[in-house]
């Protein structure tokens, strides 16, 4: 096992830090905190887990589409409240965190964090593949509030938040056995924590509508992207699939195709992506045709792509 500390003393730092210790996130500091921005990130690697215990002044991170070009591991990041509230958003749903609380979010999905005041959190990183074995279904819990008091929840906040410090001097084979504990609390925690009841039919249409348009999202820039490859990946029929979308008044095609176009505007938004063509922007996002790209853009926004980044560029 491996530990890192960096005491952080400006803004800068902890963004660089944050993005090297989990992914690309953009942060933006609360302006009416009082005094300099202060944090502190403590990393440790583990077999399988990672933990991370931040404190930061107030601030807001933002976890975009425009973040998840490249993602090279998939995982679930599970977020304990230790001090301070947050606000955290994913997939439409938003947790309002206490301390003992903690929420599931995903790093291959848009999210948003709000800190309002100075706050420490200590995040699990949990491989996305080890938790979907252990876990039926384990996205249904993505931007859920798990409440310290409801099930196991609070006893596994306790565990997590006392273990940082023992694991630096622990013996390896006891600290993979308490990573192991804690990732088996994890499992029982979500498995008869949640408090939905059971899904009715259009219960199931929507958690099937969740989990396509999450995989769309994840692989808009793949040209095997189709409908028979989409069916496949979740074993559903291509009829099903496009009742599915029928039902939501559109068509597999053109929610792939929206969401295609949006990624592109949040590129051109980016001043980070002034050194890609529109071109390079667009085929990165899965079109590979530019005229028909900017046919596309200009029917969703009235404008060409090249006018937006020009007039999105004059009001910056």
């Amino acid at each position: 096992m491996s530990t890192h500390i960096e005491v952080l003393e400006s803004f800068d730092s902890f963004q660089n830090h944050v993005s090297n210790t989990f992914f690309d996130m953009s942060c933006v500091p609360v302006e009416n905190d009082s005094g300099r921005f202060q944090s502190k990130i403590q990393a440790r690697e583990m077999s399988k887990l990672g933990v991370v215990d931040i404190t930061s002044s107030a601030i807001n991170v933002f976890r975009r589409k425009t973040h998840m070009s490249t993602i090279e591991t998939p995982q679930y990041l599970v977020k304990f409240q230790t001090s301070g509230e947050g606000l955290v958003r994913q997939r439409g749903q938003e947790a309002h965190l206490r301390p003992g609380d903690f929420v599931l979010c995903s790093n291959t999905e848009p999210y948003e964090l709000h800190f309002p005041e100075f706050y420490r959190q200590i995040v699990l990183a949990v491989p996305q593949a080890a938790l979907q074995q252990a876990v039926r279904e384990p996205d249904i819990f993505l931007g859920q509030r798990m409440a310290a008091d409801v099930g196991a929840n609070g006893l596994l906040s306790q565990m997590v938040h006392s273990m940082g410090p023992m694991l630096d001097n622990m013996d390896p084979l006891l600290a993979s056995k308490l990573e192991n504990n804690v990732f088996d609390l994890l499992a029982t925690a979500l498995e008869h924590g949640q408090t939905k009841p059971r899904l009715d039919n259009d219960g199931v249409k929507t958690e099937h509508l969740f989990r396509i348009k999450a995989f769309i999202r994840k692989h808009l820039g793949d040209s095997r992207l189709c409908p028979d490859w989409i069916a496949k990946a979740h074993d559903i029929s291509t009829r099903y699939l496009h009742m599915l979308f029928n039902d939501e008044n559109t068509s597999v095609s053109r929610y792939i195709q929206r969401e295609r176009v949006e990624a592109c505007k949040s590129c051109l938004d980016d001043p980070g992506m002034d050194i890609y063509t529109i071109t390079e922007i667009a085929f990165r996002w899965g079109f590979n045709d530019a005229s028909h790209f900017n046919r596309v853009f200009k029917s969703a926004y009235g404008i060409t792509p090249r006018q937006y980044r020009q007039r999105h560029h004059l009001q910056s």
